[in-house]
């Protein structure tokens, strides 16, 4: 068996800075296996990496990502054309991470649960990261300050869109049904949710009524009515947050009548969509 290589937090990070990143299309294996004192995640942009961790193995594909936490011993395989992205990042900028994004009450059940599960993450957050992984290599390498920043984004970017929503999902429910939990994960995305209840057929294999059962014991509702809920928060923000007309808003979340939209609108604030606008040109800053 080889030995374990400890690397430690201040051979990693530039003075300044408690955040790196490393593009991989190649792994030394003489850097394994290894334990370090800091976080790190491994995202993968094409190809197949296999991370042994902890005794298991975990085989990672495509757009999907793993974290590795500090203390664990932990060895990387990966398949020929693979391309990862490594971020590591200190115990003390996660907890700022979280602090910023003022859910610290989820952070135990997303370091402890979901930092140990392979996740996939949804094709918006993975056109926001590799946006802004261009945008770090195009920076000038003496820009320590921006690079801070960009990866700094990119860390609150995955844990605030994914991991926190996952955890607030998994609250919701707290059983074993993980497949509902995923269901509800992609509902949230509005490529999907503007579909309506029939996206429910290409987001899960379970059938249509075994679906309802499971709406009205863990969340108290149907499909269609949380299904509309996300639709009428979503056309709320674009009321509140763009210039948008709202004959266009009313297609644009998913509504194929203007007067259901008003219907549900009404039944969900209390209010009407051009009160809500009005609400908005009080505080409008431009």
């Amino acid at each position: 068996m080889e030995p374990i290589q400890h690397v430690i937090a201040k051979n990693i990070f530039e003075t300044t800075s408690e955040v790196h990143y490393e593009i991989h299309r190649f792994i030394d294996h003489h850097n394994f296996p290894q334990v370090h004192d800091f976080y790190e995640f491994s995202l993968i942009l094409s190809g197949q990496l296999t991370i042994l961790i902890d005794q298991q193995t975990e085989v990672l594909t495509e757009n999907q990502i793993f974290f590795i936490k500090p203390g664990q011993v932990h060895d990387k395989k990966q398949l020929p054309d693979t391309t990862h992205l490594n971020v590591a990042f200190s115990k003390r900028l996660i907890d700022e991470v979280f602090h910023y994004l003022e859910l610290t009450h989820l952070k135990k059940l997303t370091i402890e649960t979901l930092f140990s599960e392979v996740q996939t993450l949804s094709s918006s957050v993975m056109r926001t990261i590799l946006d802004l992984i261009q945008e770090l290599n195009v920076l000038a390498f003496q820009n320590t300050f921006q690079k801070n920043s960009l990866l700094k984004l990119l860390l609150a970017e995955i844990i605030g869109r994914h991991y926190l929503l996952l955890a607030e999902k998994k609250q919701q429910t707290k059983n074993k049904n993980y497949w509902f939990n995923d269901l509800l994960l992609a509902l949230n995305q509005p490529e999907n949710f503007t579909q309506g209840v029939t996206v429910l057929t290409t987001l899960t294999d379970k059938n249509q009524s075994y679906v309802c059962r499971m709406f009205q014991k863990e969340l108290g509702t149907s499909p269609s009515k949380y299904i509309n809920h996300l639709k009428i928060n979503y056309a709320a923000n674009l009321i509140l947050h763009s210039d948008y007309e709202i004959i266009d808003i009313v297609y644009e979340s998913g509504f194929q009548s203007v007067s259901y939209f008003y219907q549900v609108f009404k039944e969900v604030f209390a209010i009407t969509p051009q009160q809500l606008k009005q609400q908005m040109s009080d505080h409008q800053l431009f």
